[in-house]
């Protein structure tokens, strides 16, 4: 379900995220199993759903070929590709286009986009 009292960006990666839920549910377990020893299903399943709305609204391609066309503010492109501040300087961050703050992961997603959210 998407909350509509989130901002627009916000839904839209909630969207994509719930949509590998969606592609995945009959093989998550088979496709998971790994992440039983790493913190649990739940945790990797949830990962993975980031990194697949990430990849889905920020495609490599589009962001290289934005950045490389002289876009290189994080806050227009963010614009550009409907998506939140946080989620492209993230994003950014994975291509190697910005100095890293620190090297991300599908976790960061995560924690920049749905901090009340707690991982075990």
């Amino acid at each position: 379900m998407i909350n509509r009292d989130e901002a627009k960006v916000r839904q839209r990666f909630s969207a994509a995220h719930e949509l590998k839920h969606i592609l995945d549910d009959q093989a998550t377990l088979h496709l998971y199993r790994r992440g039983l020893l790493a913190g649990g299903q739940d945790w990797l399943t949830e990962r993975i759903c980031d990194w697949f709305a990430a990849n889905l609204l920020m495609p490599r391609l589009w962001v290289k070929r934005a950045w490389v066309s002289g876009n290189q503010d994080p806050i227009e492109l963010a614009r550009l590709f409907e998506v939140s501040t946080d989620a492209m300087r993230i994003r950014l961050d994975q291509l190697g286009l910005q100095e890293p703050t620190s090297r991300c992961s599908p976790v960061d997603f995560d924690l920049a986009l749905y901090p009340a959210r707690t991982t075990a």
